[in-house]
């Protein structure tokens, strides 16, 4: 008996094994090139090289808006506490020329109280009054005080308006204007400064730079600022400490000028009394 034969499938090809390549696991076919036909010296840029060049910094400019926030905020402080010291100072000043003027009022009450004293011992005998009030010498007033000079927180005060003065009127000069653009009293119309002529070439490198530089600038700027308000500040805590000083000094005086001005007003009614029960 003969082996039968198998049919054969006329669609198989002995080359069929030749014809497909089987590719390992994990292989790809090459990326075509983005430029087929030569990149022509363009070269391609790292998008995410290029984000995180942009967030590092975003977040740099963060950072230094939040100083000079800072530095803002503390300046705003500074200036009110300096508001409210110059205030007390004036009201101080006001206080002051109050009590120096009652002195004054006091001592112009002891000089009538002397005035008075003389017509009381006149009236006790008209001629042993009259010898005796032509005879006696006169009685030499008693050396007035003398006038204090101004009080340091006066000296503060006074100073920085005349500094205050000067310093607008210095600045008002056209020849301050053009060495200082940057003068607070300097008209904002001639201010240049940010638009200054950049070649295009350079303005991506360039704006980093000015940026940093008018940070820089404001920062330094506002860090000076508040080192000249703290000196102002303390030298307004000390004027304003002296100045209370001395109004609790002339309140003592005021006090016993007013208690000696008392007894001697007494002592004329009492005199006065014992003239009429005559």
């Amino acid at each position: 008996m003969s082996r039968a034969r198998r049919p054969k499938n006329p669609f198989d090809d002995d080359d069929e094994a030749n014809d497909f390549v089987v590719l390992p696991r994990g292989t790809s076919r090459p990326s075509e090139k983005k430029y087929p036909y030569g990149d022509f010296g363009v070269e391609e840029e790292d998008e995410d090289g290029t984000d995180s060049g942009f967030s590092f910094q975003s977040q740099i400019e963060e950072r230094q808006q939040n100083m000079l926030q800072s530095t803002n905020r503390s300046l705003g402080l500074m200036y009110e506490a300096e508001n409210v010291g110059n205030e007390t100072a004036h009201e101080l000043l006001r206080q002051g020329e109050q009590l120096r003027n009652v002195e004054k009022k006091l001592d112009k009450m002891n000089k009538d109280i002397d005035t008075s004293k003389k017509h009381v011992t006149s009236l006790r005998s008209v001629f042993g009054g009259v010898i005796n009030y032509f005879s006696k010498k006169p009685e030499t007033d008693k050396a007035e005080e003398q006038p204090q000079g101004p009080s340091k927180l006066e000296t503060l005060v006074g100073g920085r308006r005349d500094a205050e003065k000067e310093g607008q009127d210095c600045m008002e000069h056209p020849a301050m204007r053009l060495r200082d653009p940057s003068a607070r009293s300097y008209n904002s119309r001639y201010d240049t400064s940010g638009f200054e002529e950049t070649s295009s070439s350079s303005v991506r490198g360039t704006n980093y730079n000015s940026s940093m530089q008018k940070f820089e600038e404001k920062l330094d700027s506002n860090l000076d600022e508040m080192s000249s308000g703290l000196a102002r500040l303390k030298n307004l805590g000390m004027g304003l400490g002296d100045e209370i000083d001395r109004q609790n000094d002339d309140i003592d005086r005021i006090t016993g000028k007013t208690d000696r001005l008392d007894t001697r007003i007494e002592g004329v009614n009492t005199d006065i009394k014992k003239i009429l029960r005559r």
